[in-house]
């Protein structure tokens, strides 16, 4: 019965030190793979430029929580890649265990890389978003930018996008709906 009991309190004593170096001091549900090259995130980002932040959104109210948006506004001064207006908001989350990109401070400038997604530009911790002081590999692989759009951001350019997918959509089923038709006409 001793022998028992020692071996029992030997597995415990090992399993709580194994526990013990095994249990990270922190969790974090963001993991980054590492910055992908200029040229790849140039092919899939919806939108890359650079500006000046105008403010600072966060979420408010008592139930907030790490993957709650942020709404950053910019006034964009280059643009490489997609159609950005002159004031954008990017959204991203409010902080960095939901891979949310936490520097955004107003007056300061921004290069962003952003997806789109739910009709918003998006960035993140795991995107090549950074002060544009700390941003010359990236500015030097990308060259001249060109002028933002004059008009309505992304979000006012979401709205538009509605329509024309419900227009696809509908179209879509016409034609569907006429092959039906015409098949079972065929049949005798």
């Amino acid at each position: 019965m001793a022998k028992k009991t020692l071996f029992w309190a030997v597995c415990g004593m090992l399993a709580l030190g194994m526990w013990l170096f095994v249990v990270p001091d922190q969790a974090s549900a963001c993991s980054c793979a590492g910055p992908r090259p200029v040229a790849e995130e140039l092919v899939r980002k919806s939108a890359i430029f650079s500006g000046k932040v105008v403010s600072v959104a966060k979420p408010k109210g008592l139930n907030v929580s790490t993957a709650d948006l942020v709404a950053v506004k910019l006034q964009v001064e280059d643009v490489w890649k997609g159609q950005v207006s002159a004031e954008t908001v990017v959204y991203t989350a409010s902080a960095s265990p939901s891979c949310g990109y936490e520097g955004f401070a107003a007056n300061e400038r921004f290069i962003v890389f952003a997806y789109e997604a739910d009709g918003k530009l998006k960035t993140g911790l795991c995107e090549r978003t950074k002060p544009l002081a700390a941003a010359t590999e990236e500015l030097a692989a990308l060259g001249a930018g060109y002028a933002p759009v004059a008009g309505s951001g992304p979000e006012d350019r979401s709205r538009s996008i509605v329509p024309v997918s419900i227009a696809a959509g509908v179209a879509a089923a016409a034609v569907a709906a006429v092959l039906l038709f015409a098949l079972r006409r065929k049949r005798p």
